[in-house]
Formats: structure tokens, C-alpha cells, sequence
């Protein structure tokens, strides 16, 4: 199945928005497809992102390297893959439909960002290209073979373990690279003259949430120029269909883990008292999935001893939101992207939760200081 090899270019295309009745064409808009992120989109304009962090956001968005766009028919079977370039942000991003040679009809479109080091599908398994080893010659039958057939339901992307783990190991230390995800279903793709030039757009959203830890309350130690304590999230939320949902069958375990640094100055020594904050920071694969991502602390010198341990870090977000009022469901992870969670340890076993400026406390039953 040939791959479209394609910038995003300007081209006079048709389609109709998915809200049309796709028997019905004539009574639908002709319009050209774009890729939108939902910031560019104004999805969340007077919403509470635009509110809060708006220095920060940008980090989700200016660093769009390209875009695979997958393209299904009607009943949804894989019919082409185009790769894109780069996004940038308040420019249109149109795919050109007539060069990857779309006949007239329904179509899914199907839009992951940066993929091929740390994403990768499973298009090719699904392909089943045929390889020769070495030596070996392939037998080809006489009459070809028809080409595979395989649906959107088939198809699944993937966290590259082996580019993101350390040393083969199930542990990722650098920050998970942004990724984003946008569908547009049963859009109507026409080759008539554009009568409306309004465009259609497959909007797409960001997939890394963005957590800062604070750890108040560790004493009895002292931390040097090394790193004493270490923080860790262990998830598995690795595998998901292209609705963007976690494939529980085909996640695999991994653990993030970021060392807890004092905040002092560079090189200082200093005793670690009650008052003492320790900070890590992570990206996370889309928290709204919750895969069990349990956070533990660790001293780096007895690593089997744990100080805070088996607490749900998506159960305690749910908690203090919920506790204030708020709707915690997938919008609410989307329109949520980064995240500050302080741990006050200091008037245990009461523990002082701090997510966002939002306070929760309670008594721990899975925590326990240091002695």
C-alpha cells in the first residue's frame, strides 16, 4: 500500500464537515480539510487553561515535527497513510487530498503527531510486508497475492520501549516526548468545484500531562551534592487504538523515575528538616486513562524501603477536584495539562494534599514518614 510522501500544502480539495448526512452530499458544505490544534481551534477560549499557565502552553504546541495522517473508507478499512511536516502554530495545516488521490466518498481521518522514534504503529505488522533474511531468496506464487486488508479497529500505537527505556530496563528518565491525537469520522471527500470555502478541520489534542511534585516533610537526613531521594510513577499506559484509548491487552509496564532535588543552591549541604521541599517533574502519557499510576519515593540508599508508597496518583487528582465541586472526566484532562501536587508529610499520619491550589486533607493508610 503506497505511502504519500507530502507537505502541507494549499490545494483545492473538497470535503464535507461530519455533521453532514454523507448520503445526502448536496445538502453538505464542500470544504478543504485542516489539522487544527485544539488551542489554535479555540476550543478552550474563557476556559480555565486561558485563565491559568498561558506562559507555559506553548510547550505543548511549538514543537510539532509532523503528522501522520491515516485515511479509512466508509466501513473503515485502512486505505493510505500520509506523512506531513512540521506544524506551526496559528498557521493553516491543510492535507492535500487530491495529490494522496482520495476517490469521491465517505472517509475517516485518523491524525497522530512525531512518530517513527518514540510512537510507532503497528501499520507495518499489518501490512505483512514480505522480508528476505539473508541468504535466502523469497518465493514469490505466480499469480500476486491480494493486498491485506485491516480495519481502523486493528490498528493500535505504540510507546517505543526501546528508544524510552534506560538500558533495556522498564525505567524512563527523560521526559516522555508531546504527542497528539485528533479523528474526523464519516467526512465526505468530493471532486466538484468548491462551493463553499469553508474548511473542515480535524482537531487535534495534546496526549502528555505535565506533573510537578513537591515533597514536604521528609526529615532525619541529610542530603549532599547527590541526589538521596528519588521519586517514581509506575504506569503502563503504552498501547492505544486509534480511538485513543489504552489497550489494556497490550500495555506494557514501565516506570518513570526523576531524583528529588532540594530546593537550594547549587553545591549547598544542608540538614534536611520538617520544612525541607524535595522536587521532581515528569510528563505522563494521558492521565485520563487511569492505568494505576502509583507514585513512590525511594532513598537512593536503602531503594527497597519505601517511604511514600502505592498511593493512585489519577485517584487522588479525582479526589481533590471532586472534593471541590468540579466534573473530573476526559474534557477535564484536556483542558487540564499540567498539573502541581504537593505531598505535606509534616503532621502525619494527616496528609496535607495540594493539587493546583486545590487543598485535601486526610489520613494516610499506604504512607508512612521517614523515622
Amino acid at each position: 500500500m503506497e505511502k504519500v510522501l507530502a507537505a502541507a500544502l494549499a490545494v483545492v480539495v473538497m470535503l464535507i464537515i461530519p455533521s453532514c448526512v454523507a448520503e445526502k452530499p448536496e445538502d453538505c458544505l464542500d470544504v478543504r480539510l485542516l489539522i487544527k490544534t485544539d488551542q489554535d481551534s479555540g476550543r478552550w477560549a474563557g476556559s480555565t487553561r486561558s485563565r491559568t499557565r498561558t506562559s507555559d502552553i506553548e510547550e505543548w504546541y511549538n514543537s510539532i515535527e509532523s503528522i501522520d495522517l491515516y485515511v479509512f473508507d466508509e466501513n473503515e478499512k485502512f486505505v493510505t497513510l500520509w506523512e506531513g511536516g512540521p506544524y506551526t502554530p496559528g498557521m493553516d495545516y491543510e492535507v492535500p487530498l487530491k495529490e494522496i488521490g482520495l476517490s469521491e466518498g465517505v472517509y475517516t481521518f485518523v491524525a497522530w503527531t512525531d512518530p517513527g522514534t518514540y510512537y510507532v504503529s503497528n501499520l507495518e505488522d499489518l501490512m505483512n510486508v514480505m522480508e528476505t533474511e539473508e541468504g535466502e531468496t523469497a518465493t514469490r506464487q505466480a499469480e500476486p497475492e491480494p493486498e491485506p486488508e485491516f480495519y481502523l479497529q486493528d490498528m493500535r500505537m505504540f510507546m517505543n520501549m526501546d528508544k524510552l527505556v534506560d538500558n533495556g530496563s522498564n525505567a524512563i528518565e527523560e521526559n516522555l516526548p508531546h504527542r497528539h491525537y485528533g479523528i474526523l469520522q464519516r467526512a465526505y471527500v468530493s471532486n466538484n468545484s468548491i462551493l463553499y470555502p469553508k474548511p473542515a478541520t480535524l482537531e487535534i489534542s495534546p496526549s502528555i500531562h505535565k506533573v510537578n511534585f513537591t515533597v514536604v516533610g521528609i526529615t532525619t537526613q541529610t542530603l549532599d551534592d547527590r541526589d538521596d531521594f528519588t521519586l517514581s510513577v509506575t504506569d503502563k499506559n503504552s498501547a492505544h487504538t486509534f480511538h485513543n484509548a489504552y489497550d489494556p491487552d497490550l500495555g506494557q509496564p514501565y516506570k518513570h523515575i526523576r531524583p528529588l532535588n532540594v530546593v537550594s543552591e547549587p553545591g549547598e549541604t544542608r540538614a534536611v528538616d520538617e520544612n525541607t521541599r524535595l522536587t521532581a517533574s515528569m510528563h505522563l502519557m494521558q492521565l485520563n486513562d487511569d492505568t494505576m499510576t502509583r507514585i513512590e519515593i525511594h532513598d537512593a540508599r536503602f531503594p527497597d524501603e519505601p517511604v511514600h508508597v502505592e498511593e493512585n496518583l489519577v485517584d487522588l487528582i479525582r479526589t481533590v477536584y471532586s472534593t471541590g465541586g468540579q466534573v473530573v472526566n476526559d474534557e477535564f484532562f484536556k483542558e487540564i495539562l499540567e498539573f502541581d501536587v504537593t505531598i505535606d508529610l509534616r503532621t502525619y499520619p494527616k496528609i496535607i494534599l495540594n493539587i493546583n491550589g486545590w487543598q485535601y486533607i486526610y489520613i494516610a493508610d499506604r504512607i508512612k514518614p521517614v523515622n
